[in-house]
């Protein structure tokens, strides 16, 4: 059953500390800047990249990382310990689990295999003719338990102290309880299914309960682990079964639900089981199963257009929340059919409720609403605010912790409702600050910068505006940071919440967490000038501790060890990880991707400022082409989309494999300037905003003497598709252009629909979010005509390249078309290329190598 062996053919392990120093040398070279020693970087060597890299588990001290490298048609893992010096290569490894005493790391191959690692001697154990790669420890750290295929499907309890197993042939499904000393499982035979709880002190097995053959699922464990939840399934009806730590046995079932609420039916989705064991929570869904029809009727009257109503009643409304206590088998419904959307963790005992269609039709991305709080028990409701912009409601009305305040943003202000004394307070007007965020492509109801912070006590609150985080009590307001003054942006980092919020269940918000000024927060900083950096938050006080040019992020906090771990890139820069540590106050490199790869030549960045008519002033990132001298004249191309400028940061490996045709990298290794400016815009003028800015960045980065003004060429992709499209109609300071997935006729564009998941209009895109038009096409049709390309086409007087595929839900295919069509009856010059079975953005790897050689090539001609 399980081959002991030594790690020799899946593992690479190195114990020198050559490697380390190899990885610090580079470091130190990243950081003090490269020599004129680089090599010229050939296209023959882009098949030796790997595309990405991430740390993607981590024992909680922090001492071991397992860190993944992406290539292109393989991953490799390396499993690292710092200190030790170790390197681990792992391949094939498909999922992954550290136990949690730090002693044990396990994973699952594609070969089918267990691996079981002692990570204090290096000793190992596998298990073959694995069917499933659902795998656990218990929480003690004593066993691991997961299914081998053999005859019948096996459960293997493998005791990691002792050497040995236990075998439960038959299993189906098993769940370990919270205190790690019993494990559910379900057993079947031909004849019956069981439910059983096998207690591991004991080496018992009890029998809970035995059913004719029948689909069986395990669904939780309370949180002391002495009270089981399973259902059984089957075609048009589900019974919910809860035994409790007396080992009393309570069923729910559809006749239940009838008798005391409606004819609706348990779903067998985002069944919780309260802490204490005592209430269930579950969906209630019609019972009747709609037939297909080939016909749709929509009607003018509908609050939504047809697709976009079915698809909110079949995930949303259709389901309705309802608790069940088992010990006295009572139903009762929290949400109902006039407000069936709601945001609820089962800890917590209030919950919010709303209608989303109460004040549709609106045409925005999402809906406004009046928003109820309701008690759990008594189901009693309270008004909070009314036509509040819900949006992404994890975003603009989020639950304090102890769920008993609720936060929520509105014309761009943080409320605090107290749902005891059933008040509300404006926490933001008196600081006089832009608490939303300014780069949200809405129009107006921009979301906030962040969701609150809370105190453990909630007694006080943090809330974050563009630059600085403030802490709020009933005695006064505090700016901890003071950014703006300093135009550095703080923020505090999402790493805080894996820590603070272990037993947090979170459902559909994931920013909000307690803080304890005991304990440090990490902090992301990034300035005006995109510098990044990180610093610390501990005791009202703010402490810097490192900050480059360069790309910090996907910081990762050990505060056990005082450490975070975090990644640093660029461009040009292939991602490496450091440990930082916070006592010591300094960082190691625990591991460079593609190390050879800094080698090579691969150019250089700078920030540049510049300024609009109105005083606006905008970034934009030169990237210079490598082995730049400056007595040459060199091509560039401007890359558009919104706010690019940040794409300095963005490292993507050199080769021609892309979503959309075009990495900078690719350009700047073969001669070419690469400008990746941020743009601004006016209401009710997306092109006409464009073209200004586009054109007043180009004359400012044309003062370096070495960009040649008459081989300039643009490019954009969706959005920046569009802009580049219409940019082409106007300006004469392009030799050529390429489009790809571009609008070019807003008029039909407003009036198509987004396809596929989204099932919803375009009307909201157009008026109210990135297209930024203002209000519809019958109040501002010259305006919908003057920005779009296809209304301006005549005007076209440069070669442009425009692609697209035939599955673009997003936008249309024929929007291509349509412009294609008015550029060859007029004789202008271009090509369109259209990809069969390819959506929004190319996936097909062969596709996207052609796309690529055919921008390339169109570049080539026009500019060089």
């Amino acid at each position: 059953m399980a081959i002991k062996n030594n790690i020799t053919i899946m593992y690479k392990i190195i114990y020198t500390t050559s490697f380390f120093l190899l990885l610090l040398i580079l470091s130190i070279e990243k950081v003090n800047g490269q020599t004129d020693t680089k090599k010229v970087y050939s296209e023959s060597l882009n098949g030796r990249w790997s595309e990405s890299s991430i740390i993607i588990n981590s024992t909680e001290d922090g001492k071991w990382i397992l860190i993944r490298e992406d290539f292109r048609n393989k991953s490799t893992h390396y499993l690292i310990h710092q200190k030790r010096k170790i390197k681990i290569e792992i391949s094939l490894l498909l999922t992954s689990e550290f136990s949690t005493d730090e002693k044990w790391f396990a994973y699952y191959t594609s070969n089918k295999e267990i691996k079981v690692i002692n990570l204090l001697n290096l000793s190992n154990k596998t298990f073959n003719n694995i069917s499933s790669h659902v795998f656990s420890f218990d929480n003690n750290s004593r066993f691991i338990a997961f299914y081998q295929t053999n005859e019948k499907k096996s459960l293997i309890i493998y005791n990691l102290q002792n050497d040995t197993t236990n075998e439960f042939i038959g299993v189906s499904d098993f769940r370990w309880n919270p205190k790690g000393d019993k494990v559910a499982m379900i057993l079947n035979n031909p004849i019956l299914s069981d439910v059983r709880i096998y207690n591991l002190d004991h080496n018992s097995v009890k029998v809970i309960q035995s059913f004719d053959h029948t689909n069986l699922s395990l669904l939780n464990w309370n949180e002391n682990g002495d009270v089981l939840l399973w259902s059984e399934n089957n075609k048009d009806n589900t019974i919910l079964f809860h035994v409790n730590g007396k080992g009393k046995i309570s069923k729910l079932t559809s006749e239940d639900i009838r008798t005391q609420l409606d004819d609706k039916v348990i779903s067998t989705s985002n069944i919780r089981l309260s802490s204490d064991g005592r209430s269930v929570f579950f969906y209630r869904k019609k019972n009747n199963i709609q037939q297909k029809t080939d016909v749709e009727i929509w009607d003018t009257k509908d609050k939504w257009i047809t697709p976009r109503k079915n698809s909110y009643d079949k995930n949303k409304s259709d389901f309705l929340l309802s608790s069940w206590t088992p010990e006295d088998n009572i139903v009762k419904s929290i949400t109902d059919s006039n407000t069936s959307s709601i945001l609820y963790r089962h800890k917590q005992p209030y919950a919010l409720v709303w209608d989303a269609l109460q004040y549709e039709p609106q045409y925005k991305q999402d809906t406004y609403v009046d928003l109820y709080v309701q008690d759990i028990k008594t189901g009693k409701r309270k008004l909070i605010v009314e036509h509040l912009y819900l949006g992404n409601y994890d975003e603009y009305a989020v639950f304090s912790p102890s769920g008993l305040f609720v936060a929520y943003f509105k014309e761009h202000h943080w409320y605090l409702y107290d749902i005891k004394k059933e008040k509300t307070y404006n926490l933001t007007e008196s600081i006089g600050r832009n608490f939303y965020n300014e780069s949200d492509n809405n129009i107006t109801d921009k979301a906030p910068v962040a969701v609150p912070i809370w105190s453990e006590d909630e007694h006080e609150i943090l809330l974050q505006d563009q630059y600085d985080i403030w802490l709020l009590n009933d005695k006064k307001v505090t700016n901890l940071t003071n950014g703006s003054s300093k135009g550095i942006h703080f923020k505090l980092s999402k790493a805080n919440n894996t820590i603070v919020e272990k037993q947090l269940v979170r459902y559909s918000f994931s920013d909000t967490f307690t803080y304890n000024f005991n304990r440090p927060l990490l902090i992301e900083t990034i300035t005006d000038n995109l510098e990044k950096g990180f610093a610390l938050l501990q005791k009202n006080k703010v402490k810097h501790l490192i900050s480059s040019d360069l790309n910090y992020s996907n910081p990762k906090l050990f505060l056990n060890s005082n450490k975070f771990a975090y990644q640093v890139s660029s461009y040009k820069d292939s991602p490496s990880f450091y440990m930082y540590d916070m006592i010591l106050n300094k960082s190691e490199l625990l591991y460079q991707s593609n190390p050879t790869l800094q080698e090579f030549d691969l150019g250089k960045s700078e920030v540049i400022d510049y300024t609009l008519p109105n005083g606006v002033t905008l970034k934009a990132t030169l990237l210079y082409p490598s082995k730049f001298e400056a007595s040459k004249k060199y091509p560039m191309i401007i890359n558009i989309y919104n706010q690019n400028a940040d794409k300095k940061f963005v490292f993507q490996s050199p080769n021609f494999y892309g979503y959309d045709g075009f990495k900078p990298i690719n350009y700047v290794t073969n001669g070419y300037f690469v400008l990746l400016p941020n743009l601004s815009y006016e209401i009710g003028k997306p092109g006409e905003s464009a073209l200004l800015a586009v054109e007043f960045a180009l004359k400012k980065v044309i003062e370096n003497k070495a960009i040649d003004a008459s081989r300039i060429g643009l490019i954009g992709h969706s959005f920046g598709g569009y802009e580049s499209a219409f940019i082409a109609t106007q300006s004469k300071l392009f030799k050529t252009a390429v489009a790809g997935a571009a609008v070019s006729d807003l008029q039909t564009w407003s009036h198509d629909m987004q396809g596929n998941d989204w099932n919803t209009d375009q009307l909201w895109r157009t008026e109210s979010h990135q297209f930024r038009m203002g209000d519809s096409y019958y109040k501002l049709k010259d305006n919908y005509k003057r920005n779009s390309p296809l209304d301006q086409v005549e005007q076209l007087k440069m070669p442009l390249l425009l692609w697209t595929g035939k599955n673009d839900y997003n936008i249309n295919w024929y929007q291509s078309v349509y412009l294609f069509m008015g550029m060859k009856r007029l004789n202008k010059e271009g090509k369109l290329v259209i990809f069969e079975n390819e959506p929004h953005q190319i996936f097909k790897e062969q596709n996207q190598l052609e796309l690529s050689k055919i921008i390339k090539d169109w570049f080539e001609k026009y500019l060089k």
